[in-house]
């Protein structure tokens, strides 16, 4: 019940997201996007590298065989490509059951996989948000944001404040009481150096193409928009997927990009509306497109395999008779 409950509030969160985003948006959004077809094109270029590594991450965290090598990155893929399309993060669930079948790997080492990938993900474009923010963007930033909090009434002050610290406090006790749980995870999966090490720097290469290479050349190619300013409105937009939203982090992606530059400076630029919708435009097209082919590949694949499998015990049963 409580897993419906978050999803009607994913729906919920996107709609708000998608009627405020609109009301930001230029009226001919769509035209825009359609003149700037070179964008999909550049875009698939650069997330083809990425999505390779990421399975090869995938693979990584799974410990498994060379020979799974296949079966972890087209089960990945699936699982985006259906998170795109579906509620309930249905692709991680069907993503954890075949690889439970068909690797034999158990659930609960699949679930830590996925967590353990989405950990290491997140704390990567944290502190590639934070680098850029403090060494690109410190001299345009920083001064907006310290002009911005010195506005602000006292009465808004305090309870951000208290908030800050209430959440601070909230996040401590839950990391002291996941603590032995994170353990046994890790445990499970059992780490080495070499292997963290190898997929911390395949997460910090695939972020910064999705993230960094993506953004800026997207910028590039729109015009009228700071490369800069596009690659945090970009880490911006990608921490947004841990709110909830619907299928495909649909207007919450877009919002999360333009809402704190419209709150520093008081406006959003027609051209940063059309950056931002493009950009998840590439991601969304390009990672729905490549898991629903390799949903068709292992589906093939497994009736392949069915059949070959019935022949032999055929081949075998006449054998046999003979």
């Amino acid at each position: 019940m409580r897993r419906y409950a978050w999803a009607l509030l994913g729906f919920a969160v996107s709609a708000v997201a998608v009627y405020y985003f609109f009301r930001q948006a230029p009226p001919d959004l769509l035209q825009r996007v359609a003149e700037r077809g070179n964008v999909f094109i550049v875009g698939a270029a650069i997330l083809v590298p990425a999505y390779l590594i990421r399975a090869f991450k995938a693979w990584l965290v799974l410990n498994v065989g060379v020979n799974a090598v296949p079966g972890a990155a087209a089960s990945l893929w699936v699982s985006i490509a259906l998170n795109n399309l579906l509620p309930l993060r249905l692709g991680d669930v069907l993503r954890i059951a075949y690889v439970g079948k068909t690797m034999k790997v158990g659930v609960i080492r699949t679930t830590a996989a996925v967590l353990v990938e989405r950990i290491v993900d997140l704390f990567v474009i944290l502190v590639l948000a934070a680098l850029v923010s403090f060494i690109v963007l410190g001299d345009q930033f920083l001064p907006l944001l310290r002009d911005w909090i010195s506005t602000l009434p006292l009465f808004t002050i305090v309870p951000a404040v208290v908030a800050l610290v209430v959440i601070v406090a909230i996040a401590m006790l839950i990391f002291r009481r996941l603590r032995a749980l994170i353990g046994s995870i890790l445990g499970d999966l059992k780490p080495t150096a070499v292997r963290v090490a190898l997929l911390l720097s395949a997460s910090i290469v695939q972020w910064l193409l999705e993230i960094c290479l993506l953004g800026y050349i997207t910028s590039q190619l729109i015009g009228g928009i700071d490369g800069a300013q596009a690659i945090l409105s970009s880490f911006l937009s990608n921490l947004s997927t841990l709110v909830p939203s619907a299928p495909g982090y649909v207007g919450t992606f877009e919002v999360a990009g333009i809402l704190p530059f419209q709150i520093l400076t008081g406006r959003v630029a027609a051209e940063q509306s059309l950056f931002v919708f493009l950009y998840h435009l590439v991601i969304w097209l390009f990672s729905t497109c490549l898991g629903l082919m390799a949903l068709v590949g292992l589906t093939i694949g497994g009736q392949m395999f069915r059949r070959s499998s019935v022949s032999q015990v055929l081949s075998g049963d006449e054998g046999a008779g003979k």
